[in-house]
């Protein structure tokens, strides 16, 4: 979702990659809340960080919040930031448009001015 809020909103001046250390499909909930705003996930999926070890970004923004777990010793070069935000799949039972719509506008209220700022 932060990937397409970015390239969507900032597409301008930004490019967004969305990575983890477990790639999986985007949620349908997730898919329909973001159709809601006019932004089509046909075909997204995550990928794995690997994929971008000989890359390199002016910013990488981490979102989860287990990052210092699961990432140690994140070695791909960029500035990193992190801006923690509730993974509905790891942190509600009930998943819900509404939920997905809240992480959406989370993410619209964070990512979006901080990237503008920059």
């Amino acid at each position: 979702m932060a990937e397409a809020l970015v390239n969507h909103h900032l597409g301008d001046s930004w490019a967004a990659f969305s990575a983890g250390t477990v790639p999986m499909m985007v949620h349908p909930l997730a898919m329909a809340v973001m159709e809601e705003d006019g932004i089509d996930m046909t075909g997204k999926t995550t990928k794995h960080i690997d994929q971008f070890k000989d890359c390199s970004f002016d910013r990488v923004v981490l979102l989860c919040s287990d990052v210092e777990r699961l990432c140690p010793n994140y070695p791909y070069p960029g500035e990193k930031v992190s801006i923690i935000v509730h993974d509905p799949v790891v942190h509600y039972a009930l998943l819900s448009p509404h939920t997905y719509r809240r992480l959406r506008k989370e993410l619209q209220d964070r990512i979006l001015p901080y990237l503008r700022g920059l």
